[in-house]
């Protein structure tokens, strides 16, 4: 008897996906509101696996600006860095755009 063994490499396929991240923030000081955010969300190009990229939801990719160190009202532009974005498990940040953003505090 003859017998054929055929071996199957199953590989997972990667995709990129252009999205728009959410920008939230936290730790505002008591004294002070939030009056705007420039621009409102920020451009990201994401990887995952295509099963993953089919489902992504706005809640998937966000930034949490972390406002500790604005003390005082004023204008301010904050660098963003790929470790301020929240992503789900299997994906990765490939690039963003823009690279700050211009936030405005005002007294309560």
């Amino acid at each position: 008897i003859n017998s054929v063994s055929i071996n199957f490499k199953v590989s997972k396929v990667i995709s990129s996906k252009l999205v728009k991240a959410q920008i939230s923030s936290k730790n505002l000081a008591n004294n002070l509101k939030l009056k705007s955010i420039d621009p409102p969300d920020i451009s990201v190009n994401i990887q995952a696996e295509t099963n993953i990229l089919k489902n992504i939801s706005a809640n998937d990719v966000k930034i949490n600006l972390d406002l500790t160190s604005y003390i005082t009202a004023g204008s301010y532009q904050i660098d963003i860095s790929s470790n301020m974005f929240e992503v789900r498990d299997g994906i990765s940040i490939l690039s963003f755009t823009p690279s700050s953003i211009k936030v405005e505090l005002d007294n309560k």
